[in-house]
């Protein structure tokens, strides 16, 4: 990462599983409570009854991918300045499909954008209903439109070629047999 808040040697790894900025958001929230918590506990009195901040399985998966010690300092401060720095610099893809992506793709896809993309890229999810099949990609500056609808668009000569010059179907019905012809 190349954040110049951040220390350059140390690696964080982001989980999978947080695929959006409000994934980000909620986590760094859960970092500061912590961090709250530990600074707070510092300067109690001993034996002073204390309620621990709840953690999220994709907090703990952050810190144990990326081998932070939250009971260090500097640790929790470096978590901190890196995921403020990612919410303002990540990379952002737009995605719309037709349908509710299934949380199984919805992984596979960030793997794979992890591993191809940038391993800080999120998602914004959208629906396009229209779509027919396949989705839409947007990023800052550009738009990939993946669709089944524009590939019948891009295809509409050879479609209308293909459906003109195709032999004439007979239908048949329980009381007649009818000639159909594609024109």
């Amino acid at each position: 990462m190349t954040s110049p808040t951040a220390p350059e040697q140390r690696a964080l790894l982001l989980p999978v599983g947080m695929a959006t900025h409000g994934d980000l958001s909620r986590v760094l929230r859960e970092v500061e409570s912590v961090n709250d918590f530990l600074k707070a506990g510092a300067i109690r009195q001993p034996g002073s009854p204390m309620q621990l901040p709840k953690t999220s399985k994709l907090f703990e998966a952050l810190v144990s991918g990326s081998k932070l010690n939250m009971l260090q300092e500097s640790d929790r401060e470096y978590l901190r300045t890196s995921l403020q720095w990612l919410r303002a610099n990540a990379p952002v893809l737009h995605i719309a499909f037709s349908t509710d992506p299934s949380a199984i793709f919805l992984e596979q896809l960030m793997t794979w954008l992890r591993q191809h993309i940038s391993p800080f890229v999120f998602l914004q999810v959208g629906l396009h209903p229209n779509l027919g099949a396949g989705c839409v990609v947007r990023t800052t500056n550009k738009d990939f439109d993946f669709s089944l609808r524009q590939r019948f668009f891009d295809q509409r000569e050879l479609l209308m070629k293909q459906l003109l010059s195709a032999p004439a179907l007979v239908v048949e019905t329980a009381t007649t047999k009818q000639k159909v012809t594609a024109q």
